[in-house]
């Protein structure tokens, strides 16, 4: 089960405990550039998604044309 959270960590841009140049000052564009460096080219589709998903949820919601 260890495993499953590292990957959960590891997915959103967490640093590892393999990491030794992480000093622990953390900050949200840190860990979204591990991200990006990590997935490389589908980083970007996957953020776009997650930006857009809001606004379809709220059209969804209010039933505006055909979402």
């Amino acid at each position: 089960m260890n495993w499953l959270y590292k990957k959960f960590l590891w997915f959103w841009g967490f640093h590892l405990d393999e990491d030794p140049d992480i000093t622990g000052d953390e900050k949200i564009t840190f860990m979204l550039r591990r991200q990006r460096q990590r997935f490389g080219i589908w980083w970007w589709p996957w953020a776009v998604a997650w930006m857009l998903f809001p606004v379809w949820l709220f059209l969804h919601i209010l039933e505006v044309g055909r979402f």
